[in-house]
């Protein structure tokens, strides 16, 4: 059996499209009463282009976006996504990997990768 994960399918897709990709997920959001999701949708709405809101409120749904480089990829994400201790508490924090156009990761904005085997 031939198993796949989602950075194999990343890798994949950066790879045959020549592009690079931000990958976010926030698995908290998702257990958020509707008050807060609210809170966290106000405050988002101060610095995150309102495409990329929309696509944060699918819950993961749609959680990635193609950039043609890396350095684009690099700025939109450190704007959109900010680390950890710089959100007002988990429920805000989404984690943030770029994946460069080789598939391999390039920022991220927590401490280290998931494994990428």
């Amino acid at each position: 059996m031939n198993e796949l994960n989602v950075w194999d399918t990343i890798e994949a897709y950066c790879k045959t499209n020549d592009t690079c990709l931000i990958y976010f997920v926030n698995d908290k959001i998702k257990t958020a009463d509707d008050a807060k999701k609210a809170e966290v949708w106000a405050w988002y709405q101060n610095f995150a282009d309102e495409e990329v809101l929309i696509l944060m409120k699918t819950l993961g749904d749609w959680d990635m976006i193609p950039v043609g480089n890396v350095d684009q990829a690099i700025a939109n994400a450190t704007a959109w996504f900010p680390k950890k201790e710089d959100c007002p508490d988990e429920y805000h924090h989404w984690i943030c990997h770029v994946m460069g156009k080789d598939g391999d990761f390039e920022y991220r904005n927590v401490d280290s990768p998931p494994s990428n085997s």
